[in-house]
């Protein structure tokens, strides 16, 4: 289980969070948050994967992700980060949903209240900004290292459609 999330930077659990019906415990939003936690600062790193192998469907043949160049590491681990930013944004989209049908004082002291969820969706949002940070950071590295690897059409298609993507969701504040 440990080596499934670290392969999909705990994307299983948000995916499988995602897909409840609507988590309304405490512990399943708190869950969910440590897992993001843990993850977000990590996923960056080559040691986050060490474990992760990769089969190619035609061939069967197994690949480790050390047995990859610095570039295609480099490259997995930003695509993972970005997709990890739709994966928060769904989160953070279901999570609003709860907190519309959130109570004020719930029955059961379990579940979480309307200020609970608030606080929940305020930690996602700071996750998700970190994130976003992380994600941007990444695509600026990869392109100064390796800046013959892609053409000026890719970089600023890459670096609009992320920027685009965060301005949006106002997940980094920009100079005016």
């Amino acid at each position: 289980m440990k080596n499934l999330v670290r392969m999909t930077l705990a994307c299983m659990a948000f995916l499988f969070a995602i897909n409840l019906t609507l988590a309304a415990e405490k512990k399943d939003f708190e869950a969910v948050l440590t897992g993001l936690e843990n993850a977000i600062p990590n996923y960056h790193s080559d040691k986050f994967y060490e474990k992760h192998e990769f089969k190619n469907k035609k061939t069967g043949a197994v690949k480790k992700f050390s047995d990859f160049n610095e570039l295609e590491r480099a490259v997995f681990i930003f695509f993972q980060g970005d997709k990890l930013s739709r994966d928060l944004e769904a989160l953070y989209e279901k999570w609003q949903t709860e907190l519309t049908i959130a109570e004020d004082k719930p029955e059961d002291e379990k579940d979480a209240s309307k200020k609970d969820v608030e606080k929940y969706l305020e930690k996602l949002m700071d996750l998700r900004k970190k994130n976003a940070e992380k994600v941007e950071s990444l695509m600026t590295d990869l392109f100064k290292k390796w800046p013959d690897k892609f053409t000026d059409k890719e970089k600023d298609f890459i670096l609009k459609s992320i920027k685009d993507y965060h301005d949006k969701n106002n997940l980094i504040k920009r100079a005016k």
